[in-house]
Order: C-alpha cells, then sequence, then structure tokens
C-alpha cells in the first residue's frame, strides 16, 4: 500500500482525507456550498477541496453539483440497485448498459488527476458526498480499499438528525426531485421492521464505517443548533474538520424545503411529469418547475408539511434504542437526541391540494414559463 502511495503522490510526507459523509438533509448542501466558496483559501492551509461532480444534463442554474459523487460511483455494485443511485445515474446520463466497474470509475479518475496536480501544496483532500452515508458494507469496505492505497489517514464526519424532521425533509426531498412516489401516510406504513433495521436507522449504517475506518475516526455530531460550536453549522463542521475558518466566506443556507401545499402539487405532477422523459433522459423543465417552485415559495413561510403530535412520537419511539446506542457508543452519554415533540400539533393538518391552492401554483408556473424565468 505505501508503494502505491508514494508512486501516486511523488513525495514521502503523510497525507490526510476527510470525508463528510451527510447524512441527507443535514445542511449538506451548505457545507458543500461553503467548502466550494473557500477553495483557494482552504488550499492556503494545504486543504484541497476537489472539483465537485456538474450535471451536464441540466443547466447550471439547477442542480449545479452533487459534491464527489464519483467516489459513490466508484465503490458502487450495480448488482445491488439502489432506487437514489439509479436516479443519479440516469441524471448522469450513465445508461444501464454503461454500469460496469471500469465506467463508473472514469469520473474518480479525473478527480484523482486533480489530487496529483495539487500533491506539492496540500497534505489533506476534504471530500464531501451524503450517498456515500447509504453505502452497502460490502461499498464501504470497497471505499477503504480504496482509500488506503492513498492516504495515510482517513477521518469521517457525518452529521445525525432526528428522523422525525429528516422523513419530513426528505418526503419533500422526493417530491421535488421528480420522484412517483405515494403520500406521507402510505411512507409511514411501510413495514416498522424495515424502518427499524434499514431507513434512516443510523446504527445500522454507522457500525459499518466504525468497523472499517475505526471509531475513533468517525465524528458524529448532532444536526441541532443547540448541538453545534457556536450554534453554527459552518462554525460548527470548520472545527471538526481542523479548518481556520476566521478568513473564510459564509454562505447562506441552500436547498430549501418546499411547503405542504408545493409538495403535495410536485406529488400528483410527478404521476405524468416526473424527472426523465419516456426515453430515459433527464426533463429539463421539469427541473425548471421545481427550482422557480423552491425560489418563490420557500421563501414565503408557508405551512411545511406535518404530521400529528402522536405519528411524531412513535417515530421517536422505532428509532429510540438505535439512537441511544449511537449516542452511547459515538458520544459517551446515554441519550442521542431531545425527544420533545410539543412543536408538533395534537391532529396533523390536511394534507389535501385544495382547488385555489393548484390554481395557484399552476398560474404561477405559467407566469414564469410565459416571462422566462428559471430559464
Amino acid at each position: 500500500m505505501t508503494k502505491v502511495r508514494f508512486n501516486f503522490l511523488h513525495r514521502s510526507q503523510k497525507m490526510k482525507a476527510i470525508l463528510h459523509i451527510g447524512f441527507p438533509k443535514t445542511g449538506t448542501t451548505t457545507i458543500q456550498d461553503f467548502l466550494e466558496a473557500n477553495r483557494d483559501a482552504l488550499e492556503n492551509q494545504r486543504i484541497l477541496v476537489p472539483s465537485y461532480n456538474r450535471w451536464e444534463s441540466l443547466p447550471p442554474n439547477h442542480f449545479e453539483h452533487t459534491g464527489h459523487l464519483p467516489l459513490a460511483y466508484a465503490v458502487y455494485d450495480p448488482a445491488v440497485p439502489d432506487p437514489y443511485m439509479e436516479y443519479l445515474l440516469k441524471l448522469s446520463r450513465i445508461k444501464p448498459a454503461q454500469r460496469d466497474t471500469t465506467t463508473l470509475s472514469i469520473p474518480w479518475q479525473k478527480l484523482l488527476g486533480e489530487i496529483r496536480e495539487k500533491r506539492d501544496k496540500i497534505d489533506t483532500v476534504l471530500f464531501t458526498c451524503e450517498m456515500l452515508s447509504f453505502c452497502t458494507p460490502e461499498a464501504t469496505g470497497r471505499l477503504k480499499t480504496l482509500l488506503a492505497g492513498l492516504f495515510d489517514e482517513v477521518q469521517i464526519i457525518v452529521y445525525l438528525r432526528r428522523q422525525v424532521e429528516s422523513l419530513l425533509s426528505a418526503y419533500s426531498q422526493i417530491q421535488k426531485m421528480g420522484f412517483a412516489f405515494p403520500t406521507f401516510d402510505s411512507y409511514l406504513l411501510l413495514l416498522p421492521e424495515v424502518l427499524e433495521t434499514y431507513y434512516m436507522n443510523y446504527r445500522y449504517f454507522l457500525r459499518r464505517w466504525g468497523e472499517n475506518f475505526g471509531k475513533e475516526n468517525v465524528h458524529v455530531r448532532v444536526f441541532h443548533r443547540a448541538e453545534m460550536y457556536k450554534n453554527d453549522l459552518l462554525s460548527d463542521f470548520s472545527r471538526t474538520a481542523g479548518l481556520d475558518d476566521s478568513r473564510l466566506h459564509r454562505v447562506e443556507p441552500s436547498n430549501a424545503s418546499l411547503p405542504a401545499e408545493a409538495v403535495e402539487f410536485c406529488r400528483i405532477l410527478n404521476k405524468t411529469h416526473g424527472a426523465f422523459l419516456p426515453n430515459g433522459e433527464p426533463d429539463v423543465q421539469r427541473f425548471t418547475l421545481s427550482k422557480a417552485l423552491v425560489d418563490h415559495y420557500s421563501k414565503q413561510g408557508n405551512r411545511p408539511y406535518n404530521l400529528s403530535r402522536k405519528q411524531a412520537e412513535s417515530l421517536i419511539a422505532l428509532y429510540r434504542d438505535s439512537n441511544n446506542a449511537i449516542a452511547r457508543e459515538f458520544l459517551g452519554r446515554e441519550r442521542l437526541f431531545d425527544e420533545d415533540c410539543s412543536q408538533y400539533p395534537e391532529e396533523a393538518p390536511p394534507t389535501q391540494l385544495s382547488v385555489e391552492h393548484c390554481v395557484e401554483i399552476a398560474a404561477f408556473l405559467w407566469g414564469c414559463c410565459q416571462s422566462g424565468e428559471n430559464r
């Protein structure tokens, strides 16, 4: 392994990798925008943030990047399909017949070339990709092997958000991205055993990271303002990653959620106008509509998608044991999250989209199309 590293870097000093792996809906896009905005300043600290994966299939004002997705592609096994990864591969215009180890490693090889060019100016490479948090045990092992030949030390940073809020935010994101997906009530009717053992069971995922990279190298942070250094996400991330942020530029929060009515509008729209055209190509117009909705409605302070207090308490109970096991294992305390649900109403607000709201949203989007806005 040492020989591979020296051949790649052509030098003897030690190299370190930092992997920010998400989880999704924990300010990942904001962190990525922050790192990108400060790429030159961080290089002066001998820290390289390689260029992000860009969607050539979409205009630059839509989903501009997904961080270092080539890492996830390089360790992905197409024989074990993942719906979200399939979605990203289609956006990258990587067709099913092309999804082999050689093709999926091409973006990673390009990223390595960038690291090679900077090798004399850096000691640390900082990667960020939320898709890594969902790596299978086998993919996590492949990632360990991939990085072991390049870096002497690998540190993992992961933010965890209470599952209630994560589920609500993820549901909004799914509809915004054009997935044909059922109602939120159907979402919650998934077998409890599946929810408990897989979806957003953080212990299920973190165990493999500790086993492969060492528990002492996995830095678990809680995505809650009161738990963050200086009550601020970017300050907390900088401190955890060892960045000197005294002269780094701040960025505004990114990837805002849609209000409930807009989420329901997207759900109905996705039945006939999803993210992709019949030929498999990304539907650029559909993404234009999503961006217009986010730019307009996320700034209006409208009611977010919500559930009842009883539903929230049930979800907290479902994950309590695994969450608290993480707290003991990684944070040395008994409880991972605050379990207060007083912010949730006794009864969940109705999620049906009224005719008035539907016409209002449709008229707004029609106006955007007529004026060429968000194109």
